[in-house]
């Protein structure tokens, strides 16, 4: 019985959780680097976002939008694996 009800309530966990991924790491990563300073690709966005250096910007966001679709095809993946009624 357990098992039917934790795989059926698999399929929202897992959309939830994989969706934030690319969110987390771009949000989080540009508030850490830019308050401590740190290099890295927030620091670059932070710049970029106060200076208005579009091609930088262009570049997160296409990083980013392409984050967003493998991780939607890896969630699609891990449906039919949990729930093999998900087709």
């Amino acid at each position: 019985m357990w098992k039917h009800v934790l795989k059926n309530s698999m399929v929202p966990i897992i959309t939830r959780f994989m969706f934030s991924i690319p969110l987390v790491v771009i949000s989080g990563s540009l508030l850490i680097e830019s308050y401590f300073g740190i290099p890295g690709i927030g620091k670059a966005t932070f710049d970029a976002i106060t200076s208005g250096d579009q091609p930088v910007l262009k570049a997160v966001v296409g990083l980013t939008a392409v984050a967003f679709v493998l991780i939607q095809v890896a969630v699609d993946l891990l449906y039919k694996l949990v729930d093999p009624r998900v087709s």
